[in-house]
């Protein structure tokens, strides 16, 4: 018999349940490229936005729905800018940060 996946307690209490809605806050994102290494399904770099040489290029969302919860959940916590937002897309409610 497999065992089911256990959310974690933080993450069974913020998003389990619910269809999660993902942003990025383009103005705080600095493309760390930590939510890309733990959902790539999810997050991606859109190059042709690149405004410099100087400057990395914006994380986007590509599919929201290409990962768990959980996942999803986690990606948004790694990132250092917290310019990753999810909401709860039935009620809008701001779930993190």
């Amino acid at each position: 018999m497999r065992k089911r996946k256990q959310a974690g307690w933080w993450t069974g209490q913020i998003v389990e349940g619910r269809t999660v809605r993902v942003r990025v806050d383009q103005d705080l994102c600095m493309a760390a490229q930590s939510c890309i290494a733990l959902a790539p399904k999810v997050f991606h770099i859109d190059w042709s936005k690149r405004k410099s040489s100087f400057e990395g290029a914006p994380i986007e969302v590509k599919d929201e729905k290409a990962s768990d919860n959980e996942t999803i959940f986690l990606a948004a916590q790694s990132c250092p800018f917290q310019s990753i937002v999810l909401e709860d897309a039935v009620t809008g409610e701001r779930l993190f940060p």
